[in-house]
């Protein structure tokens, strides 16, 4: 399963709640298929004329690929006892639906999408702060990543595999949160933390820190758990 989004988006805390469910097993952001991504390109681009083209026919090539993605989520369920699927979250896979589908068979995809307009009004806020060394530090070019994102998600986006989310949607409570939880085969009833706060408890949710040592799984799965720390950077029921 893998949860995907313009940066700024929600994704880290959408993974820090689903993550809880004993089924995942989830990783820090992997960006494997980014990387995965400019490899793919270079040898389609250069073909069997340079570089590793040269070596391996376009068959094998795949299955390069795909190789390092099954040893991944293989080293990953076996560092969380009980999981038996992986939870991934690295929002620029939003650019990649289309590989990674090719390579990891049976993939889904969340694709969350916020109000573009608190989308860069966040990521500005990282630029000059703990984010500087990747957030976009204009309007403008963060409203670009936004689109290319947003946009790239719906183009590969296909209706048996792929679910759109809001952000805004998950704060509204219980109701909303149904689609989503039947998509991934949760069932209903699970007790999900932000289902049972007000909208401005679930704006300022905190994973509880007991989580990630929670059963005897590997702590370095989970979304890290900082006491205090809000995955959310603004009050639900603030104005725009």
């Amino acid at each position: 399963m893998f949860i995907v989004g313009a940066p700024r988006s929600g994704t880290t805390w959408l993974q820090a709640v689903l993550s809880q469910h004993p089924s995942f097993a989830s990783p820090p952001e992997t960006e494997i298929f980014m990387a995965l991504g400019e490899i793919d390109a270079r040898y389609r681009a250069e073909g069997r004329r340079n570089g590793i083209g040269r070596a391996i026919g376009t068959l094998q090539f795949e299955d390069w690929c795909a190789d390092l993605w099954r040893r991944t989520r293989r080293d990953l369920l076996a560092a969380a006892p009980g999981s038996s699927r992986i939870l991934e979250k690295s929002p620029d896979h939003a650019r990649h639906i289309a590989l990674i589908r090719r390579l990891v068979p049976g993939a889904r995809f969340i694709h969350l999408v916020r109000h573009p307009a608190d989308v860069v009004r966040s990521t500005l806020e990282a630029s000059e702060g703990w984010g500087h060394d990747w957030a976009s530090p204009t309007a403008e070019i963060a409203a670009g990543r936004w689109m290319t994102s947003v946009s790239r998600a719906l183009d590969a986006a296909q209706p048996d595999d792929t679910l759109m989310v809001r952000y805004e949607d998950l704060l509204l409570g219980p109701a909303q949160w149904r689609p989503l939880l039947d998509f991934i085969g949760i069932e209903t009833t699970w007790p999900i933390p932000p289902l049972h706060l007000s909208p401005a408890e679930q704006a300022s949710f905190v994973v509880p820190a007991a989580v990630a040592g929670d059963s005897g799984r590997d702590s370095s799965l989970m979304p890290h758990a900082v006491p205090g720390f809000s995955y959310h950077d603004r009050s639900a029921e603030q104005r725009r």
